[in-house]
C-alpha cells in the first residue's frame, strides 16, 4: 500500500507537467500562483474489498491564480477555468488522467469534480482567486 505522503509528492508532479503552473504537495509557506496544492486525504475507506485489500483516499487540489490590476478578476477567472477544464493543455483533470496510476504507485484515480470556486485569502493576501478539484485515488494493500 501506498504512503499518503508518497500519494500527495505523485500528483505534485502530475501537476507540475503543466505549463507554467507550480506544484506543491503540501501547504507551502508562500504560495507563488499560478500554483497548485495537494491536501489531504480529508477521507479514506479502506475496507473496500471483503479481504480488505483496497484503500480509497480523497484528496483536494487547491489551484490558486493571482488578481492584480493589470490583470484584472477577469483574467484571472479565465486562467483558473482553464485549469479547472476537462480538456486542454492547463487541464488539471487532463495531466493527472494521462497517469492515473501516478507512475504505477496506485491502481488509478478518479477525478471527482470541483468543489469550491471564488475569491480566497491566501498569506494575508487575498487577490488571489481559486478553485478546489476533490479527486479519489484508489490503491492496493
Amino acid at each position: 500500500m501506498s504512503e499518503i505522503p508518497e500519494i500527495r509528492a505523485a500528483l505534485a508532479r502530475r501537476l507540475a507537467s503543466i505549463p507554467g503552473l507550480n506544484a506543491a504537495d503540501v501547504w507551502p509557506d508562500a504560495v507563488d500562483p499560478p500554483m497548485a496544492i495537494v491536501h489531504g486525504p480529508s477521507n479514506s475507506d479502506y475496507e473496500l474489498t471483503f479481504g480488505g485489500n483496497a484503500a480509497q483516499y480523497t484528496f483536494e487540489i487547491t489551484v490558486i491564480v493571482d488578481i492584480s490590476a493589470l490583470r484584472g478578476l477577469a483574467t484571472a477567472q479565465r486562467e483558473l477555468d482553464a485549469y479547472i477544464g476537462r480538456r486542454g493543455p492547463y487541464s488539471i483533470e487532463a495531466a493527472l488522467l494521462a497517469d492515473p496510476t501516478l507512475g504505477g504507485l496506485c491502481d488509478t484515480l478518479f477525478v471527482r469534480g470541483i468543489r469550491s470556486y471564488g475569491q480566497i485569502d491566501v498569506n494575508d493576501n487575498d487577490h488571489r482567486y481559486a478553485a478546489g478539484i476533490e479527486l479519489d485515488v484508489r490503491t492496493a494493500c
